[in-house]
């Protein structure tokens, strides 16, 4: 053999090695965590990680994944409630947890798969746009009862939805067609209402009369009139309904002071989550808020 073509052949083993380990570097494993389905900026991790759960979940209805046990466990005897957000998603996605174990996902948005998949029994979405539906979070899970943007009422377990006709435009309400809707969640006795982008100077008479006394109220701590996020409508919405508690979703420090000045509210500081009950919302006095911190920071 000549010295050209073994030159030759040597080149090309080189080449078929490179390529191999250029497709094992392309594709990893398995997802540490989950993407954002809205095209938010993501890290490469993230970035992989959304094409093995798009890859997985298209291989079957329910795909065969570990299921997360341990992050919306609720062994308090309480009501437990969780930010689902990490910093790849925006502060909206929120687990409301009964203390029969009941799980309501608000809003979800890049929920984490670092432990597993979360399993849902209720999965609501206020406004249905891609940064309050994770569809990832939706194909695994098939069993779940959804309602997205749906001014409706049903139970599943121990747990009551109702969805509320809103305005996300500032437009009058079209109770038919809605642009946003308020869902109140029914859970050991007390009535948590969610609000994102609500876009009204007022809560109609109708509204009021559907969210009726309001224990806890997630709502935004921002001001971003462009998205129809406006502190107005938070100040509005707590002097309103005047909850014992309320959760921050989106936030900033500077509109949060205001907010909580305007609506009377104190700064009850941050927690990994909160475990609470009726009796322990009968000995606060006044309004307080308290900042649920990321799921993943």
């Amino acid at each position: 053999m000549s010295r050209n073509r073994v030159s030759l052949l040597a080149a090309g083993v080189l080449a078929a090695a490179v390529l191999v380990a250029l497709q094992a570097c392309s594709n990893p494993a398995e997802p540490s965590t989950a993407a954002s389905p809205s095209g938010a900026a993501s890290s490469p991790a993230a970035t992989a990680a959304s094409s093995a759960s798009a890859a997985a979940a298209s291989e079957s209805e329910e795909p065969d994944a570990k299921r997360d046990t341990e992050t919306l466990k609720n062994d308090t005897g309480k009501t437990l409630i969780k930010s689902l957000g990490t910093k790849f998603g925006k502060h909206i996605s929120f687990a409301v947890v009964s203390s029969k174990g009941t799980v309501v996902v608000a809003d979800p948005n890049t929920i984490p798969f670092t432990h597993g998949f979360i399993k849902a029994d209720i999965i609501t979405s206020t406004f249905v746009n891609h940064d309050h539906k994770d569809s990832y979070f939706l194909q695994y899970n098939p069993d779940a009862r959804v309602s997205e943007m749906k001014p409706e009422s049903f139970a599943v377990k121990d747990v009551k939805v109702t969805g509320i006709a809103a305005s996300h435009t500032g437009d009058p309400i079209d109770a038919n067609a809605p642009t946003d809707v308020i869902y109140v969640y029914e859970v050991d006795g007390l009535r948590i209402a969610y609000f994102a982008g609500l876009d009204q100077e007022r809560l109609t008479e109708d509204q009021l009369k559907q969210l009726g006394a309001i224990d806890i109220a997630l709502l935004a701590f921002k001001d971003a009139p462009a998205w129809h996020v406006k502190k107005e409508a938070s100040i509005m919405i707590l002097n309103a309904l005047k909850p014992r508690l309320v959760l921050p979703t989106e936030f900033d420090a500077k509109t949060a002071e205001e907010i909580r000045k305007a609506a009377n509210v104190t700064d009850g500081g941050e927690a990994d989550q909160l475990a609470v009950s009726r009796e322990d919302l009968k000995a606060m006095n006044g309004t307080r808020s308290i900042f649920l911190r990321a799921l993943l920071d």
